[in-house]
This record gives structure tokens, C-alpha cells and sequence, in this order.
């Protein structure tokens, strides 16, 4: 007897997207750029939130690249429910295995009241004729609507759009559309076969204001139109389902190309640095994401570790894990997760931007034991929005971050250079070039108003201040903040 394969379901990309792998694990994604996944009129503002429940209940954001397989067990309601935004809904209880939360809902963060609706389009070779995906939706505060085929890029889905009864005040979450997902129990090999590499679910809101209309209904299709096979398939067009990163090999892979990647696994690498032709310095690099591409990686609370021995006769070798190479060349990092960088012989470097590239980092927690944690070359911008940046146990003095010749802005995060050097800095010879302007975050140990070694170079922004306070430890954490 064969074994039965189950599905990795993700989504990321245009559109508030879930792709699922097929053979592997299920992971599910979910766009971050509400100017994509929403649409909106009037002076409606809205965001799309998908979340789970954790081991205690709770709801929280809706995490990726977690297994899900055939449906175990009989269907049945939970006597509890689920409450969500005040309100308790029907959850199918244990006695049915493999089922996956995917809750989703919509806030108005906004001031205007709208009128919203979700539409969910399911791919569905052969339109399903065998009932194996099964959908657990609110049907107290929603109109269900649609069910019909339409086709993206050769590909069918189902689609059927969910409606809101009432409008949606002005900075309130909205009752859920979608709750659950589970596979028949009589899911086999060849019906997986036929959706090929990915099984992939889109979600897509829209909203207009109610202000001069009588009902959701006559509003959402006035602004957007009817919910049609033609409409949908231009709302969903714009779809970008992402890749799937599962290995160190698949990593190396995909740094050569465009698009959203998904971190599914923890990832190790042990590299060892080339030696250059003059024996001095020896330069070893994981993933190099090369002139022209727009890469981005979705962490997903994976960690990616590299640890590296790599040292010649006349010099420490520097590691490089992620490297923005060439001008042109994008780096986007977002989602909770860790970067782990080790050299015990040499130094390392979690993220360099260099030649005209743009590195984004909106988040994770970056370790470097001996080394530098974000690097800032030659007529490179690194912006860090967000994340924990430390250097601990490192055996040779290294700042945190670093430019040399390059400008980092940064507006957020959390910086801790535990060798007591300098946690920004920038290099002698390229203070002609190199800045860091600091518009927030905290910084242990390190006063960024005084600039540490290049007060010319690095600067608080106008309309920004430092705060300390010192901690029960003794160490002090500034933080920069708004004037």
C-alpha cells in the first residue's frame, strides 16, 4: 500500500493567497500588502486578517507551512464554539482530526462605514465532482453567493463570495467568513496528482461606504460589479502564488528569481569560505540574490542557522548568509522568525546589501555569534522596519550594524551588541558615503543621539529624541520616539 500524500497549502503574493504544495506538508500564507489583498471605495480603509487557534485556544495570526492531511475521525460541532470578535461560532470539536483553522475576517480601520464582502476561489480541477475539500464558513452574519467556475492562468477555481448583512462600523472587526478547511478522508495519491504541483486558495475582501445605498449588496456591486465568472477572474488576476522553500538546495535555488518565497522548514547550512587569489581574505557566500531580482522571504517562524569553519593561514574568513549582489538587486525579508549566524574561525554576516541593491528588513530575530548582523556596502539602502539584531558570545570586536559606503534607515526594532562594541557604526575610509539615520528602535548599551564613533555620520532624525531607562540588570536601552 502506497502512502498517502499530504498537501502543503501556503499563501502569499497579489492577492491574500494560499497555495498548497502537493507531497509534503500544508502551509498556508497570507499576504501582508492590504493595498493588494482589499479593495476599496469611498474612503473605506480595510485590512484582511486570517488567524489560528494556538495549543491554548487563543486567536493568533495565522502561521505557515504546518501540515495538514486526510480528514480522521466523524463530523461533528463543537458544543463550545469558537468566539470571535465577541461573538461564538460553530468549530467542528476533536473528534474530527486534520482539520485547519483559516478564520478569517475583516477590520475597518477606517472612520466611514462600509459595507464588505469576501470572496474565496478554491482550485478545483475537474470542479471537485468527488467532494474532497470541505469549507466551514459562518453562514449567521454572511450571505453566501457565486459558486461558480473561472479560470486563472490555466488553472480552475471555485469561487463563491461571502457577503456581510450589516455594515461595518468604523474601527470595528468584522463576524468571520471562512473558519476551517479539511480534506475528505478519502483523499488518495491521484486525486492529489490532479491539481499538480499546488493546491491554492485565494481570498480576496472588498469594501465600499454605505453613506447613499440601501444595502450591501446594491452597494459592493454598484463599486466593484456583480459577483460574475468575469468579474472574479479580473479581481483575481493579479494573483501571485509564491514558492515554497523547503531546503538549503531549494534556497540556492530561488535566490535567482523574482517573486515571494516561504520559508517551510528549518534550514542549516555549513559553507566554507573561498580562498581569493591573494591568500588574504577568504569570502564564502550562502545565498546571493543576484542583479535584477526582486526576492522576498517570508521567515514563517522558521530558522534559518548557518554555522562555518572557514579561516586561511593569513586571515579570518568572513561568511556571508544573505547577499542583495548586484545594482538593481532587491532583498525583502519579513515574518517572525530567526536568522542564526556562527564563524568560530572567522566572522560572519546575517544580511549585506552592496552595488546599488535595496534590502528590507521587516522583522525576525537576527543572532550573530561573532560577526556583523546587517551590513550596508557601497551605494547600498538598507531599511530595517523591525527585528531583534544581537551579537553574543563573539570572540573578536565586530559592530552590529554596519555601512561602509552604504545608507540604513532605521524606524523600528530591537539592537544589542553584547561585546560592548560599537552597535552602529560606519567605516573610516567611507564617511563620505556612509549613514545611518535612525528615525526609532531601541539600543542596548548605545546612545545613537552621540553617533558612537561617526557623530557626522550617524544621526537621530529631526523630529526624533532618545529615552533611556535602566533595566533591573544594569544595562540601559534607548529608545528613539517621536518628539
Amino acid at each position: 500500500m502506497s502512502k498517502l500524500k499530504s498537501l502543503l497549502l501556503s499563501s502569499v503574493g497579489a492577492v491574500a493567497v494560499a497555495a498548497v504544495a502537493i507531497g509534503g506538508t500544508v502551509a498556508y500564507l497570507q499576504d501582508s500588502d492590504s493595498d493588494v489583498n482589499v479593495m476599496t471605495l469611498g474612503n473605506v480603509q480595510i485590512e484582511q486578517i486570517e488567524q489560528e487557534r494556538n495549543e491554548a485556544g487563543e486567536l493568533v495570526e495565522f502561521s505557515q507551512a504546518k501540515p495538514a492531511y486526510p480528514a480522521v475521525g466523524n463530523i461533528a460541532w463543537d458544543e463550545d464554539g469558537l468566539e470571535v470578535n465577541g461573538t461564538e461560532y460553530k468549530v467542528f470539536d476533536d473528534g474530527l482530526k486534520n482539520v485547519v483553522d483559516k478564520i478569517v475576517t475583516v477590520n475597518n480601520t477606517g472612520k466611514s462605514d462600509a459595507y464588505v464582502r469576501t470572496l474565496v476561489a478554491i482550485e478545483a480541477p475537474d470542479g471537485d465532482p468527488d467532494n474532497l475539500i470541505h469549507l466551514n464558513y459562518n453562514g449567521t452574519d454572511v450571505t453566501s453567493s457565486g459558486n461558480f467556475m473561472i479560470e486563472i492562468d490555466g488553472v480552475d477555481y471555485y469561487v463563491t463570495a461571502y457577503t456581510y448583512k450589516e455594515a461595518l462600523a468604523g474601527g470595528k472587526k468584522s463576524a468571520p467568513s471562512l473558519m476551517q478547511v479539511f480534506l475528505d478522508k478519502k483523499t488518495t495519491n491521484e486525486d492529489c496528482a490532479k491539481f499538480g504541483d499546488a493546491w491554492e486558495i485565494l481570498v480576496l475582501s472588498q469594501a465600499v461606504q454605505t453613506n447613499g445605498f440601501a444595502d450591501a449588496q446594491t452597494a459592493l456591486n454598484t463599486a466593484f460589479g456583480e459577483v460574475t465568472d468575469a468579474n472574479a477572474a479580473v479581481w483575481f488576476g493579479g494573483a501571485k502564488i509564491p514558492g515554497v522553500v523547503e531546503s538549503a538546495i531549494g534556497m540556492n535555488k530561488t535566490t535567482n528569481q523574482n517573486g515571494t518565497f516561504i520559508l517551510a522548514n528549518n534550514i542549516e547550512t555549513a559553507g566554507n569560505a573561498a580562498v581569493t587569489s591573494d591568500a588574504r581574505y577568504g569570502y564564502g557566500y550562502e545565498y546571493i540574490i543576484r542583479k535584477g531580482v526582486d526576492y522576498t522571504l517570508d521567515l514563517n517562524g522558521k530558522t534559518v542557522s548557518h554555522k562555518a569553519i572557514n579561516k586561511n593561514a593569513n586571515h579570518n574568513a568572513l561568511t556571508y548568509l544573505f547577499i542583495a549582489n548586484n545594482a538593481g538587486t532587491k532583498l525583502t525579508i519579513n515574518g517572525e522568525g530567526k536568522v542564526y549566524c556562527h564563524n568560530s574561525e572567522g566572522y560572519t554576516c546575517a544580511i549585506q546589501g552592496k552595488d546599488g541593491t535595496l534590502v528590507t528588513v521587516n522583522g525576525g530575530d537576527y543572532e550573530v555569534d561573532n560577526g556583523i548582523a546587517v551590513w550596508a556596502g557601497a551605494g547600498a539602502h538598507i531599511v530595517i522596519n523591525g527585528g531583534s539584531f544581537v551579537n553574543g558570545n563573539a570572540t573578536t570586536d565586530h559592530e552590529l550594524i554596519y555601512s561602509s559606503g552604504g545608507v540604513i534607515d532605521i524606524y523600528g526594532g530591537f539592537f544589542h551588541n553584547t561585546d560592548g562594541n560599537y552597535t552602529l557604526n560606519v567605516e573610516d575610509r567611507n564617511r563620505a558615503t556612509g549613514f545611518i539615520n535612525v528615525y526609532g528602535g531601541t539600543y542596548v548599551n548605545f546612545d545613537p543621539s552621540t553617533g558612537g564613533q561617526d557623530p557626522n555620520n550617524i544621526k537621530v532624525a529631526d523630529g526624533y529624541k532618545v529615552v533611556s531607562e535602566t533595566q533591573a540588570n544594569g544595562d540601559v536601552w534607548y529608545t528613539v520616539v517621536a518628539e
